[in-house]
């Protein structure tokens, strides 16, 4: 058993392979004792501090001083009886306080996986592989009762959270913050690791020294954005990619979202991560159930590396769902940087005939097939193809393409339409607006209400209908604009704080919807690029646009910042021209190849811009992907270099049975008349010897992680090399 509870002791112990969580309940308050490597099943209350701080601080009992919940490691903490720390739920009763005191009532320890209701979530595919723990906290005075779960995958040594709350009252209730988890740890010598970015430079790493009080990292755009993606990690002040304490927080969840680190006056450290609060409110009825979205929790000792090596086996295997969950993703070539919105038919027909030749599977056209839309100010919403550019409709140009030797992959920005459009002249009422206030444009376009059913029913009815018509393999998923006058025509005054929610409620039930209609269609997530890579559009999508930025140098930061929590199959990745369209910058063919070469590859670009010689190295590059396969969708991948601390990028993939390497470097940083270079391999077996496919050289497993690989000397700025090798 993975959950062991001692009623002796009121003592609650979750295992994995390698970690052990422990709480307690102390006086009817559930209380953290301990996240970190397996310990024994045994009593561990000595870990608890039950220690006089302040007269300021409030009590729970009379003369007891060493209890207060300010001071405690408190499991879940809520807001209103003297905890004093950023709360993980607060709300409103009736008569206007807002108090919440929560008490211990019993659990249940089942197995299998618990599901939050409407939200993605990880999944058990079977009883035996994960079991669940759900916790019942009563807030007495007014009968609501939060229901924690903790879901533990044992094999994968993660534990996934979530939170319900259930009003068994007689009277509204109004629930003004929501976090799916809540952890507290009795040090303070930690370093936090968050990532910002922006449209085009997306999930840059910043590592510092935790300060007492709040280090926030957040998203109020109705999206998990480019500006901040919804994962944290602490870590120990040594840590490195293969030792020290590491603690990860991801949210499964695609909309606005918070996570915080608090470091209090008695040097213990709180991390959270959940629903965006502010703006936030939602009206609970008597009867009713709220379901917070999943947090995923990893601790590894292991360091980064192993933390990130748990992250990718359970997104990509127990996330991540479908026909290619554990596929090579086909070859593909997106039509957008070679033609913008000047293609028709004859034109993408033209390319998806020479891309063929050279081993590409599916060509994508991008935005502009629908509507009247020549440039991206007018016809988002009116789904149907622009007769001028493809005569024969969809399926005409499906049946040419597949008679060229492609399939046809298909671009949608479903959740948006433009002001100029047949929709919006039906359908105004559609839009997230407000009566009374401008509504906003973002790219010449608005957001549709996604929160409402029959907005829900007429794109599922759309959509489909070109899925079909075309029996399209392949859907580009947009998002392009955030969210501003965030309201519902169809939601009263008092629910208008519901409305960012059931936004994503609303989209997940859409994408259910798809997926289940076209299981054989590859969806992949976009926003810009990256900005709605998340755990939480996985399980319909298992791949995301990684960024806008095609650049093969700029993507060594964005790749390897995604990778922290992110397996490489999820990250889509396309050769492009040069010079790039976003940089002006030029890279060697191999190098644009090596660093697109993740689990999803593909190109975006014109081949017949290409000359014969890069012809030539498209149809290798492609080759070398369909050989390399698996390794790149199922392999485990390892950082080897951070290109902030080196002027190159190194990882090596690994196969399942270890016996496969594919290792690369790309010199993104020059250096005169610098000394050789080497890199250590991670994650070979002891024992083996490897032979290099390239040279024929032979290599010990010891030697290829004790010494490593030597980089081509002197390597030049944007130059890149591989090893590819194979156990002897």
């Amino acid at each position: 058993m993975s959950i062991i509870y001692s009623p002796e002791t009121k003592q609650f112990q979750l295992n994995t392979n390698k970690t052990s969580y422990v709480m307690q309940v102390q006086k009817d308050r559930l209380q953290h004792l301990y996240w970190g490597a397996r310990l024994p099943d045994k009593d561990h209350a000595f870990m608890r501090r039950d220690h006089y701080h302040s007269s300021f601080n409030a009590n729970d009992e009379v003369n007891d001083f060493g209890f207060s919940l300010d001071v405690m490691r408190m499991e879940y903490p809520c807001y209103g009886r003297g905890e004093m720390r950023p709360s993980a739920f607060e709300m409103t009763h009736p008569e206007g306080s807002s108090i919440a005191d929560p008490v211990y009532i019993g659990h249940q320890i089942t197995a299998g996986k618990e599901v939050p209701k409407g939200l993605p979530s990880c999944y058990a595919e079977s009883e035996a592989e994960c079991e669940t723990l759900e916790i019942l906290l009563e807030d007495k005075p007014s009968s609501v009762v939060l229901h924690l779960f903790y879901c533990v995958f044992e094999a994968y040594n993660a534990i996934v959270r979530f939170v319900r709350v259930e009003n068994k009252g007689q009277q509204n209730v109004v629930i003004n913050k929501l976090l799916s988890a809540s952890l507290d740890l009795d040090v303070s010598d930690l370093e936090m690791i968050s990532n910002y970015g922006a449209w085009a430079r997306e999930r840059n790493i910043e590592r510092h020294k935790i300060f007492h009080g709040t280090q926030e990292i957040f998203s109020r755009r109705g999206a998990s954005s480019h500006t901040h993606n919804p994962f944290l990690i602490l870590c120990d002040p040594s840590a490195t990619e293969s030792v020290g304490d590491v603690y990860g927080m991801t949210l499964v969840y695609s909309g606005s979202f918070e996570g915080t680190v608090y470091l209090d006056s008695f040097e213990q450290t709180r991390m959270a991560i959940g629903l965006q609060h502010e703006g936030f409110a939602w009206q609970l009825a008597p009867g009713e159930m709220l379901d917070s979205p999943e947090a995923v929790l990893v601790y590894s000792h292991n360091g980064l590396g192993g933390l990130s090596d748990d992250y990718h086996r359970l997104f990509r295997e127990r996330l991540c769902r479908g026909i290619y969950r554990d596929q090579r993703r086909p070859v593909l070539l997106n039509c957008w940087e070679a033609c913008y919105f000047n293609f028709d038919e004859e034109k993408i027909v033209s390319i998806a005939k020479e891309a063929a030749q050279m081993g590409v599977e599916l060509i994508v056209v991008d935005d502009g097939w629908f509507g009247k839309r020549d440039q991206d100010n007018c016809s988002l919403g009116d789904w149907t193809p622009n007769p001028k550019k493809l005569p024969g409709g969809v399926k005409g140009l499906a049946e040419k393409v597949r008679a060229a030797g492609c399939e046809l992959g298909i671009w949608f920005e479903p959740e948006m339409i433009s002001p100029d459009s047949d929709l919006y002249r039906a359908h105004p009422e559609w839009v997230l607006s407000i009566p009374g206030r401008p509504r906003s444009l973002g790219r010449w376009q608005m957001i549709l209400d996604l929160s409402r059913k029959d907005v829900q029913d007429y794109l599922f009815d759309s959509i489909a209908s070109v899925i079909g018509e075309g029996n399209i393999s392949y859907v580009k998923w947009d998002f392009n604009r955030n969210f501003s006058e965030v309201g519902s025509a169809l939601l009263s005054a008092n629910q208008q704080g519901e409305v960012a929610h059931r936004y994503y409620l609303g989209l997940y039930a859409l994408l259910e919807r798809l997926n289940r209609a076209f299981p054989q269609v590859l969806f992949e997530s976009c926003s810009g690029g990256g900005g709605r890579f998340d755990a939480g559009l996985l399980p319909y999508m298992p791949q995301a646009w990684t960024s806008d930025n095609t650049d093969a140098i700029k993507r060594l930061w964005i790749q390897y910042g995604s990778s922290f929590v992110y397996p490489l199959s999820s990250m889509s990745a396309h050769v492009s021209i040069c010079p790039n369209h976003q940089t002006g910058e030029t890279s060697p063919f191999q190098t644009r190849v090596l660093t697109a070469l993740t689990g999803s590859f593909g190109f975006e670009l014109n081949p017949f811009d290409l000359n014969k010689e890069e012809k030539e190295e498209f149809a290798a590059a492609v080759s070398l992907y369909k050989e390399l396969g698996d390794l790149l969708c199922k392999g485990r991948y390892h950082r080897l270099s951070d290109p902030d601390k080196k002027n190159y990028a190194a990882w090596n993939y690994q196969s399942v049975d270890e016996r496969e390497i594919f290792a690369v470097a790309v010199c993104h940083h020059s250096v005169v008349n610098g000394g050789p270079e080497r890199f250590r391999l991670f994650g070979l077996k002891k024992g083996y010897v490897y032979q290099s496919k390239t040279d024929g050289h032979i290599y010990s497993a010891e030697e290829l992680t004790q010494y490593g690989l030597q980089l081509p000397y002197p390597m030049k700025e944007r130059q890149a090399a591989f090893w590819h090798l194979k156990a002897i």
